[in-house]
């Protein structure tokens, strides 16, 4: 994820994110909404109860796996669980790069959640790094190292 984004996210929910470091938020920019909205909820969700104390209930990590959001958390409860696997469910019609609809794709080395647009040029960008283009760059939707 782009790092103006990630700084949005760590300044708007400075307690979810206390523990959090540039490159912290592994999956791509389209799911910046659904984070954005989740971590709304789950801000909500700590300060609606008197148990939950800012800075104990954290982010962890932020990442895509097997083409699917997944978001940890330092401590959980029952509404917690249920806000993260609702923005995971939304994660697998989201395109992970543009945001827009998508779909899951898997082949022998990959999944992803991507739209057709943006899978298109995906794949032209790998053609042009396969037959040596210098000027190519990383694959679309590829994160930076």
């Amino acid at each position: 994820m782009r790092k103006d984004l990630e700084t949005k996210l760590c300044t708007d929910f400075p307690e979810l994110y206390a523990n959090f470091q540039y490159k912290q938020f592994e999956c791509l920019d389209g799911w910046y909404d659904i984070i954005y909205r989740l971590s709304a909820n789950l801000a909500n969700i700590i300060s609606d109860h008197d148990d939950m104390k800012p800075n104990i209930y954290t982010a962890v990590q932020v990442k895509e796996k097997f083409g699917a959001l997944v978001f940890y958390m330092n401590r959980y409860t029952d509404e917690i669980d249920e806000a993260i696997a609702k923005a995971s469910e939304e994660s697998l019609r989201t395109c992970e790069t543009c945001g827009g609809e998508g779909k899951l794709l898997k082949d022998s080395w990959s999944w992803r959640t991507i739209c057709d647009g943006c899978e298109v040029e995906r794949e032209r960008q790998w053609q042009r790094i396969k037959a040596g283009d210098s000027d190519a760059g990383p694959p679309m939707g590829e994160m930076d190292s």
